[in-house]
């Protein structure tokens, strides 16, 4: 459920277990340090879906 002020976004309201598993997720970290290397190169082939296709540029620019 979604709380508005002036018409606006304002909070929302979830379940708690919803709400553990963002919080879960938010204290995730990963070191690339710990990735492998078929890992590290899946991400680097990795493109957008096409509705962001737009974003694939910004990808192959970090490639080179």
């Amino acid at each position: 459920m979604i709380v508005t002020k002036h018409g606006r976004p304002k909070n929302v309201v979830l379940s708690y277990a919803e709400y553990q598993r963002l919080k879960t997720r938010d204290r995730r970290v990963v070191r690339l340090e710990d990735w492998t290397d078929a890992e590290i190169a899946a991400l680097a082939a990795s493109e957008m879906v096409p509705v962001f296709e737009d974003l694939n540029a910004g990808l192959a620019a970090c490639r080179t």
